[in-house]
């Protein structure tokens, strides 16, 4: 009962933030917070059936919120994003994070370069380039902020991978050993 339990609660966690990621553009704490506490509480309690050990899922938030840090830093991604993959992390544990990981950046490679070769259609063979400004504070001349707008969401491909991580946890589960 404990696997199906994490499968549809992790399921759940996925589309949600991957709605709000695409609603919103952002991931609230109150979603990735509470996810990542819960998935390493039950880690601990002894769950029959349940998939990952406190190991894993302490490896899992370590790894998902270290591969996503640098990019933070960078401004390559959001501190969403970070917490996305964090809390994700501690419910698959380790290698399950990796597995949806790759499943992830394969869903982004191709809706990026969807939105790539459609955008060079859409301004007569050329690709426009669109700069959002900002300004800080025009009364004392302060230079102006240039933000980003991220072509691809990174929290719908990160449900995608997700998905397919669950997907191959409930194959694995009815496979006799």
């Amino acid at each position: 009962m404990a696997f199906w339990i994490f499968i549809v609660v992790v399921a759940l966690y996925a589309a949600a933030t991957g709605y709000t990621d695409l609603r919103m553009r952002r991931i609230p704490n109150y979603l990735t917070v509470p996810m990542a506490i819960t998935g390493l509480v039950c880690s601990l309690l002894p769950l029959p059936g349940y998939p990952t050990t406190l190991l894993d899922c302490l490896l899992g938030f370590a790894l998902g919120f270290t591969i996503f840090f640098i990019p933070f830093l960078l401004g390559g991604g959001g501190s969403g994003d970070l917490k996305l993959v964090a809390a994700l992390g501690a419910w698959l544990g380790w290698i399950h994070l990796l597995i949806g990981l790759a499943f992830a950046l394969i869903f982004a490679l191709v809706v990026a370069f969807v939105v790539w070769t459609t955008s060079f259609s859409a301004g007569s063979g050329k690709a426009k380039a669109k700069k959002i400004q900002k300004p800080v504070d025009r009364d004392k001349n302060i230079k102006t902020k240039f933000r980003r707008k991220r072509a691809v969401r990174f929290a719908i491909p990160m449900a995608l991978g997700t998905w397919c991580v669950l997907g191959l946890m409930i194959l694995k589960h009815f496979t006799p050993e």
